[in-house]
């Protein structure tokens, strides 16, 4: 409502939410915010109510019992990249990731093992495929992708005389929020999108964007803000119906 308070010639627009893969938690979460502020709106009239239409999600995460995680292996196995023999013993534990580890393996009958085998189909069978497009060979140093270890990724810039460390590019195990699984010392991985760390931690455009000089430099993947995220069992899904 901030916003609209430093924008009142866009009060009477109409608003609509979009957004796609995580957008499909925090759009419903963010409509039903304003669903909430327009019903307390209607017997308060300090508020102001938001014109608010409605919202549109793409290929979403809504329910973490199929979403993410959960189809991933799946995928990777009828891609034909899983061996039957392996797949036939993530079954029979009974594996069930789930995002982020929300509910980590909350059925499976031995969760250490599970891990391990998940550890094991990342690093050793799909490697640097890109999970994103499992039919396109993964050529490295093309179309903005670099192999680079953990270590070649860190680099600095200088900002109002400080130096601000950051982690170029995003690797797609971190992509797939499995961040908080070690990445083999030396190992080489395919890395994207380090230009645009590079730019967005430029003195200059820091200063065009009014980012404060005593801020931390911006990453694609921030350490911090994954371990303070707030990560919740329940999902989005129960929020659809209510704007049908």
């Amino acid at each position: 409502m901030l916003w609209y308070q430093r924008f009142p010639e866009f009060k009477t627009n109409k608003l609509f939410l979009s957004g796609e893969s995580y957008a499909g938690i925090y759009i419903p979460y963010l409509a039903w915010q304003i669903y909430q502020h327009n019903k307390q709106a209607e017997f308060d009239t300090t508020l102001t109510k938001v014109n608010f239409e409605g919202f549109m999600v793409g290929n979403a995460c809504a329910d973490w019992d199929f979403d993410s995680d959960q189809v991933e292996t799946e995928t990777f196995y009828r891609f034909h990249l899983i061996p039957q023999k392996l797949w036939n013993k993530y079954n029979d534990l009974d594996c069930a990731p789930q995002f982020a580890d929300v509910n980590s393996h909350n059925s499976s009958v031995d969760p250490d093992a599970c891990n391990a085998l998940q550890d094991h189909i990342w690093d050793d069978l799909i490697g640097n495929l890109n999970p994103y497009d499992l039919f396109r060979y993964q050529y490295a140093d093309a179309n903005g992708v670099k192999m680079m270890t953990e270590e070649e990724r860190w680099t600095s810039t200088m900002v109002g005389g400080q130096e601000k460390k950051y982690r170029q590019g995003i690797t797609y195990k971190e992509r797939a929020i499995r961040k908080n699984r070690p990445t083999k010392v030396g190992a080489k991985q395919a890395v994207s999108n380090d230009f645009v760390t590079n730019y967005i931690n430029n003195a200059s455009l820091r200063t065009d964007l009014h980012i404060p000089e005593g801020f931390p430099a911006w990453e694609e993947c921030s350490d911090p803000v994954y371990d303070l995220y707030h990560k919740q069992t329940e999902s989005s899904l129960w929020i659809y119906p209510i704007f049908k």
